[in-house]
Formats: structure tokens, C-alpha cells, sequence
């Protein structure tokens, strides 16, 4: 009977002894497993953080096309207002022109030469002279703007 309490002893003392050795290679393939996992999420964290850095260059670079075009913008409203204010003093000039001309043939009341314009007029020597017509007051002359 001691005897086969020895036997069931070593037998598993045998078993103990195989577990451990598996459970050791197992451990050991953890060990070597969990080693190049976590050299894998070093290369992914290298590789992203990377592609971080190229995504943040593109995004500055984005901003500053973006800022230049901002201020493209802005210089061409300037001008635009610019342009349209010029153009709505033009057109209040024209306008002031256009009310002046007909108050003139208003005030004559009648069409004389001097608002014809230039024309052409016999000289003693029998040839044409070319000449502004009369000069007197209302006459479109280079006299002084009202």
C-alpha cells in the first residue's frame, strides 16, 4: 500500500512536472508575443504620430492658403468699394451735367448757334474758317464750372 502511495506521489509529481513545463513555454510565448505587440504599438505610435505631424504641416499649410486668400478677399472689396464709389460719383457728375444742359437752352429759350457746337464759318477771302461759334455768356466755352 506505501508503495502505491508512492506510485500515485510520482505520477503526479509527474503531471505537476509537465503543467509547469507547459505552462513555462506558454508564459514564454506570452512573454515573446506581448514583447512584439507592444514593439508593434511603438511602430504604430511612430507611424501615426507621423502622419500627425504631416496632418498638422497640411493644416498649416491650409490656414495659410486660407489667410492669403482672406486677404485677397479683403483687398478686392476694397477696391470694389473704391470702384463703387468712384462710379457713384461719376454718375452724380453726369447727373449734374445732364441737369445743367437743359436749364442753359431753358434759360435762351430758343436754339441759337452757340449750342450747336462748332461750325464752319465764311472768311473775306472767300475760304472756310472752322471756329467754336459765338462766345458769349451760356456758350459751352472753357469758362468757369458752375
Amino acid at each position: 500500500m506505501h508503495q502505491a502511495q508512492l506510485e500515485e506521489i510520482q505520477a503526479r509529481e509527474e503531471t505537476l512536472d509537465s503543467v509547469m513545463r507547459e505552462t513555462e513555454e506558454e508564459r514564454q510565448a506570452a512573454l515573446i508575443t506581448s514583447s512584439a505587440l507592444d514593439e508593434v504599438l511603438g511602430n504604430i505610435r511612430l507611424q501615426y504620430e507621423a502622419y500627425a505631424e504631416v496632418l498638422a504641416k497640411r493644416v498649416e499649410d491650409a490656414r495659410g492658403v486660407l489667410d492669403a486668400a482672406a486677404a485677397q478677399v479683403r483687398r478686392a472689396s476694397k477696391v470694389d468699394a473704391s470702384l463703387r464709389a468712384r462710379s457713384v460719383a461719376l454718375e452724380a457728375e453726369r447727373k449734374a451735367l445732364d441737369e445743367r444742359t437743359p436749364l442753359r437752352a431753358g434759360v435762351r429759350g430758343h436754339d441759337s448757334p452757340a449750342d450747336r457746337g462748332p461750325r464752319s464759318q465764311p472768311t473775306r477771302t472767300g475760304g472756310v474758317r472752322s471756329g467754336t461759334g459765338a462766345a458769349g455768356p451760356g456758350a459751352g466755352g472753357a469758362g468757369p464750372s458752375a
